[in-house]
């Protein structure tokens, strides 16, 4: 015999994944994988709470449409980190003399580029771009879930 749920179960149910998932500490510097999978696992439990009726969570600063929300935005965010294609072609600005010549990147490797005009040296590096990209948005991450 199959027993059934009441709305009132699945919620406290998903309630309590939800507190033993906030519990798991998160750490500073992520791939984007590893948190893409937090995202997913938040809103497998946020998506069945708002169906079964629950539109606030205790000690969390947002509703639960909101939270759904914000975690699909960074999701599609994360994708689109993710999606480096090259060579990328970009334009860049030299800091000591402020020329604009174009470029391409071959990688996400350090690149040197030296200043048509005055011969400076400009390093870009999109790896450790894309690092700091991620650590922002885990951090908006964590504060929206109302972490520190």
């Amino acid at each position: 015999m199959v027993r059934r749920l009441h709305a009132s179960e699945i919620m406290q149910e998903l309630l309590a994944r939800w507190s033993e998932l906030k519990k798991q500490p998160r750490q500073g510097m992520q791939t984007v994988g590893v948190i893409q999978q937090r995202i997913s696992e938040e809103l497998q439990i946020l998506e069945p709470l708002l169906a079964a009726g629950c539109s606030q969570i205790a000690d969390e600063p947002f509703d639960v449409r909101f939270m759904i929300q914000d975690r699909k935005r960074l999701f599609r965010e994360m994708e689109h980190i993710m999606d480096l294609q090259f060579p990328m072609p970009m334009t860049i600005r030299c800091f000591k003399c402020g020329k604009v010549f174009e470029v391409a990147f071959t990688s996400e490797e350090r690149h040197e580029f030296p200043c048509p005009g005055c011969g400076e040296v400009e390093v870009y590096d999109l790896g450790a771009m894309r690092g700091k990209a991620l650590a922002a948005m885990s951090k908006t991450i964590r504060k929206s879930t109302g972490g520190k």
